[in-house]
């Protein structure tokens, strides 16, 4: 019972975990290009989503699943 919630829990701490890097790398490119306006918006969903990857955190115990 307590197994499958955690398993579920960790794959979207996985996906929190790879939209974090393409949002990252979004943000290079957006400073490459001088794009503030998108590096503002890259900059607010990075935040949300370490938000996630915090709460997700939190769920787990403390732990963070980077290799699922």
């Amino acid at each position: 019972r307590e197994i499958v919630p955690e398993i579920v829990m960790a794959f979207k701490n996985k996906k929190v975990m790879e939209m974090i890097r393409e949002t990252q790398e979004e943000i290079v490119k957006a400073q490459k290009n001088d794009d503030t306006e998108s590096m503002g918006f890259l900059i607010q969903k990075t935040m949300i989503l370490n938000n996630l990857k915090k709460e997700f955190s939190n769920g787990l115990g403390g732990r963070i699943y980077q290799n699922l």
